[in-house]
């Protein structure tokens, strides 16, 4: 398995892709928790939008570490990308859009 970083071109174009991913975070009593997420990304973040009640959210704010598994099955061959590192939130999505070099157009899920 090769390892990229995220501002690869072709980690951007991959992402680009796609709608969804696929968060995992730690519930409290150690097990897995995989849950498909809308998302948007630049070069250096990938930005989501859920709301505190949710036990993901739960999950982030007691320990930050994360893994987002992401597949793409409409090329001509099947690719996946993993990622993993630490969470941070933002109070609001404006937060992550005013500050990323995306588009815009990109950061719309949110309106």
């Amino acid at each position: 398995m090769k390892t990229y970083a995220l501002n690869d071109p072709s980690v951007q174009r991959f992402l680009a892709e796609l709608t969804t991913v696929v968060l995992a975070t730690i519930n409290p009593d150690g097990s897995p928790l995989a849950t498909p997420v809308l998302f948007v990304h630049d070069d250096t973040h990938l930005a989501m939008v859920s709301v505190d009640e949710l036990r993901k959210v739960k999950n982030l704010r007691r320990d930050p570490r994360a893994s987002i598994a992401a597949q793409s099955v409409h090329s001509e061959r099947s690719a996946c990308l993993m990622i993993k590192g630490v969470a941070s939130f933002a109070q609001t999505p404006a937060d992550h859009c005013k500050n990323s070099s995306q588009s815009s157009k990109k950061c719309r899920p949110w309106h």
